[in-house]
């Protein structure tokens, strides 16, 4: 069992992209989407007076708890791959696609190593990699874990 747990999302960005269009081109029913030139909303839906300034696209995949990240990826990669020439469009046209994965340990120091193999397939596809590490303990409730003792105060 490893020290962490994870989650993994494929992420596009695009100035000018129907989402639509990638969710019909991937055939994966995103998560979360935003199209550019759509009024923002707040998270209770309260509709503001901005517009997104670019599209959004976002895909959270299934994390097994027995994988470790970097097994994980090599998989989710390999069914990816059919998709290169849409993911340079993307790419050419002024637009993002990236891995966000979230790491969570458990108050313990933690490390992976993402294969140059992994990276050269990622670099190919281009998709870059966002990673985001968190304590897990430590998020979850700082104040909490100050009051029981059990982390160090906070530098000043």
């Amino acid at each position: 069992m490893n020290p962490y747990t994870y989650k993994v999302s494929l992420r596009v960005f695009h100035p000018a992209m129907d989402p639509q269009l990638i969710t019909d081109t991937l055939g994966m029913q995103p998560n979360k989407v935003q199209k550019v030139g759509n009024p923002r909303t707040t998270p209770t839906g309260t509709v503001l007076e901005l517009c997104y300034s670019r599209s959004y696209w976002s895909f959270s995949f299934t994390t097994p708890d027995d994988s470790d990240v970097e097994e994980f990826l090599a998989r989710t990669v390999e069914g990816l791959r059919q998709h290169r020439s849409f993911f340079w469009k993307i790419l050419d046209t002024g637009g993002d696609v990236e891995f966000f994965i979230g790491l969570f340990a458990d108050g313990v120091n933690i490390g992976t190593t993402l294969p140059h193999e992994l990276l050269m397939i990622l670099g190919d596809l281009g998709i870059n990699l966002e990673l985001d590490i968190y304590d897990y303990k430590t998020d979850k409730n700082q104040s909490t874990y100050r009051k029981l003792g059990n982390m160090p105060p906070a530098p000043e």
